[in-house]
Formats: structure tokens, C-alpha cells, sequence
């Protein structure tokens, strides 16, 4: 009963549909990341041809924070391209552990 006080948007047909690109697109993602995990960009160059994908395997949400993180986004951004690019910090950037002093 609530929602009829509501307006009622219009929804675009194409919402939700696959979109087809050679832009050049760079994804980050962690292997241990419960939101977004790799297995949703894996075949991302079905549609993409320009994609890239970098899995870092000791990071979950986020890689923005990280050295390696902030070199790809640059060297990507500087070349106008993900080909080519050497991803291989990926492999051992990871989050800080947590560490706290009780004693």
C-alpha cells in the first residue's frame, strides 16, 4: 500500500544488458574478496576485447591503497592501454596485517 504513494520511474530497456566496448578498461581485484570477487570480470573480454584483468591473490575489496594498485592505474592511464602492462607487483602487494600490542 505504501509503494502506490510512490511516483513510478521509467525503466531504459537496455538496463542490465551486456555492453560491448574496444575502450581499453583495467580491472582490479582481489582474490579474497567476498563482494566483488575475480570470478565476476573472468570473461570480461568476451565483451571487451581491451580489457585487462589483475588479480591480486593476498587482497580483497580494494587495491586503490596499494603501491601496486596506484602504479597500474597510472601506467595504464599514461599509455592509454592495459596491453602490455607489467602487472607481476600484483603477485605479492597485499593488505598490511593488523597488529595490535596487548601486552
Amino acid at each position: 500500500a505504501a509503494c502506490r504513494g510512490f511516483p513510478r520511474g521509467m525503466v531504459p530497456r537496455d538496463l542490465g544488458q551486456r555492453v560491448r566496448s574496444d575502450v581499453p578498461v583495467l580491472f582490479l581485484t582481489g582474490a579474497e574478496d567476498p563482494a566483488d570477487p575475480p570470478d565476476n570480470v573472468a570473461n570480461a573480454r568476451r565483451e571487451l576485447p581491451n580489457a585487462r584483468v589483475v588479480v591480486f591473490p593476498a587482497a580483497g575489496h580494494g587495491q586503490l591503497h596499494l603501491d601496486c594498485g596506484q602504479a597500474l592505474i597510472d601506467a595504464f592511464v599514461a599509455r592509454g592501454s592495459a596491453a602490455g602492462l607489467d602487472a607481476s607487483c600484483a603477485r605479492t602487494a597485499a593488505e598490511q596485517p593488523f597488529v595490535t600490542d596487548l601486552g
